[in-house]
């Protein structure tokens, strides 16, 4: 985990003009009418910050903390982030700015930080400024405002690699250095490592210079409920912010309001075109009965164990809370393990990582390889104990040593990014070797890609061959993707683009967009299946709708010349826009030539020129050919 910074923050709003009524409450107020009376690889943490408690005149919000909560709790337990909250009564104007300020001397250069921001904000339109209001503000003009070029300031100056601000924001647009046209950045799979060294200042935000709604299913607004959902339902181990943004976020706000985010650069950040990248720690399982929990049982608890198991695989976890706390009190490990994954996991009790931290811990002291592992996740996270990377790296090692795989996994990537141990790429590579010789298809394709570019071991690209093939044949999607990728350009492997359209379909029937991508350029250019515009446009659409932006640049741009589509020059601007908004370089510069010759859009070479600047910055020569030829 690189150095990443992301502030995700939920910005209610104020506005200097009167806002027209609205079917759903927004986080904001219209501001009264004047009256004629008086009146290299770091840790990942996280500042959130949720106020609805606002004094009056100031509207209480009603979403905003639960909001903030939700966010909190998801950071913790499925991304490893160490967690800073900030709710109510604790979110004043000094409380934020010092807290983030705090930063400047906790993070070092390859640290990651999310501030979570749930509350009101303001806009001054005359001014064209934008505020976050604290708990101590009382309207939009006070003292207490935070106004958005200080923060940017602050930003600036923290030294983590990556930010990242999530706005779920009425006005929230005011904090992007361009609306609508933010800087490119790379998003294709093969660019995540670049992405994780460049450095990124991006807002992923619920809307523009808008009001956004505080209300929405579950509790939670209609953006933020968006942005739990895909952070929860995403199963890849790493990807970008954007991927995950254009790939449900985007769709799912749009879907059910009038808000329409936007995910751009920070103005005035040091933005060098890199991105957020989430990597997401696997998480405990429940245990399976085994002989080894048999060994691990006295009688009785073993027999009070497989009766509690038997009702917790049914569904029925109230029932079985009793037997296994039974089974655990008789010394039983396995009873014990299951428990503690019940408590972490709010299966038929509350949620009390505290208490799965004690069970764990009993579990693995009678000698229970898994519950070894599920203590480590606890500390990794700072789930229900004091975060300790380093501890949790012992407890990976331990259970490791017991034959857990996904502990052996962990490890691995502990060693291969220097968290909690030196780093050591030769000793991730032995133990992605061990996992993956038990069948932990990721610690395959991670091995595959040490010996692809010889890491940790020398290179071998047939031996990565080997290992994106088992990882494939085993369900992981992405190996075939790779898999796919050795074919078609005849590394390690015999080249052959038939067989690389058929790994290239696995992987996109498998959910993997890259692999729609990939497989709509081989009907394109005919190689390895018969020529097909028409099915190339499918799967690119296919693609740029799982955010893969390849897909939406190569959709543009057969929008543009009408091949396997009817032509329709508006369309491809709109699809050139969403992938040059995405980081596809090509796309920017397209959509400059688009605004040059006024085709599909109103003629504009300034911002034709800003485009072509743009594409030319982050490193594409026809770009930067344009450009010269536009401002010799």
């Amino acid at each position: 985990m690189w150095a990443i910074m992301a502030i995700a923050f939920s910005l209610a709003c104020f506005s200097l003009q009167p806002l027209a009524a609205r079917a759903q409450d927004t986080r904001g107020f219209d501001p009264p009418a004047p009256s004629t009376q008086p009146g290299d690889n770091g840790n990942y943490y996280a500042l959130v910050i949720g106020i609805d408690d606002y004094r009056p005149p100031m509207p209480r919000l009603k979403t905003a903390v639960n909001d903030a909560r939700a966010i909190a709790r998801l950071l913790a337990e499925r991304y490893g982030f160490q967690v800073k909250l900030l709710l109510d009564a604790d979110a004043s104007h000094g409380d934020i700015l010092d807290s983030i300020n705090q930063y400047r001397t906790i993070l070092g250069q390859n640290d990651s930080l999310l501030i979570y921001y749930a509350g009101h904000g303001y806009s001054d339109r005359d001014a064209d400024k934008s505020y976050w209001l604290p708990v101590d503000a009382r309207d939009g003009l006070s003292a207490n405002r935070i106004i958005a070029d200080e923060l940017t300031a602050d930003i600036r100056a923290l030294p983590s690699r990556h930010v990242l601000i999530i706005s779920d924001s009425c006005y929230s647009g005011g904090l992007s250095r361009d609306p609508g046209e933010p800087l490119p950045t790379p998003n294709t799979p093969a660019y995540l490592t670049r992405e994780l060294h460049r450095r990124s200042r991006t807002l992923m935000s619920s809307g523009g210079d808008e009001p956004v709604s505080d209300s929405g299913a579950d509790g939670h607004s209609v953006f933020a409920a968006a942005v739990i959902q895909a952070l929860e339902q995403e199963d890849e181990p790493m990807f970008a912010a954007r991927d995950v943004f254009y790939a449900s976020v985007r769709k799912q706000v749009a879907g059910k309001s009038e808000q329409i985010p936007q995910y751009t650069s920070i103005r005035n950040s040091n933005d060098d075109n890199g991105d957020f990248i989430f990597i997401r720690k696997i998480a405990p399982t429940p245990p399976p009965i085994t002989q080894q929990t048999a060994r691990a049982s006295t009688p009785n608890g073993a027999e009070l164990y497989r009766k509690g198991y038997e009702l917790a695989h049914a569904g029925k976890f109230a029932d079985a809370i009793p037997l296994l706390t039974d089974a655990c009190a008789a010394n039983s490990g396995p009873g014990c393990n299951y428990l503690g994954w019940m408590y972490s996991n709010a299966k038929g009790v509350a949620q009390d990582h505290s208490r799965s931290v004690v069970f764990y811990r009993k579990a693995c002291d009678s000698g229970v390889a898994g519950a070894c592992y599920n203590l480590g996740v606890e500390y990794d996270n700072g789930t229900g104990v004091a975060q300790d990377i380093a501890q949790a790296a012992t407890l990976y090692r331990k259970a490791c040593e017991g034959s857990e795989p996904l502990a052996c996994f962990n490890l691995g990537v502990d060693y291969d990014q220097g968290m909690g141990v030196s780093k050591d790429p030769s000793q991730a590579a032995a133990l992605y070797r061990k996992a993956c010789e038990s069948g932990e298809m990721q610690s395959c394709t991670n091995l595959g890609m040490e010996y692809e570019y010889g890491k940790g071991v020398s290179m071998d690209p047939a031996q990565a061959v080997t290992l994106y093939r088992k990882a494939c044949d085993g369900g992981f999607a992405t190996a075939c993707t790779d898999l796919g990728f050795q074919y078609d350009n005849g590394k390690g492997v015999t080249k052959d683009p038939t067989q690389a359209v058929a790994l290239y379909r696995k992987a996109c029937n498998g959910g993997y967009a890259a692999g729609c991508t990939n497989l709509g350029n081989e009907y394109d250019h005919g190689t390895g299946v018969a020529q097909d515009n028409a099915q190339a446009v499918t799967l690119y659409r296919k693609g740029c709708e799982g955010g893969e932006m390849r897909g939406c640049f190569d959709l543009g741009v057969h929008y543009a010349n009408g091949t396997g589509v009817a032509q329709d020059n508006a369309q491809a601007v709109a699809f050139y826009r969403k992938a040059c908004n995405g980081g596809e370089l090509s796309a920017c510069n397209n959509l400059g030539i688009k605004y040059e010759k006024g085709s599909g859009v109103s003629a504009d070479p300034t911002q034709a020129a800003t485009l072509y600047r743009k594409s030319c910055d982050g490193g594409d020569k026809d770009g930067c050919t344009n450009l010269k030829r536009l401002q010799p």
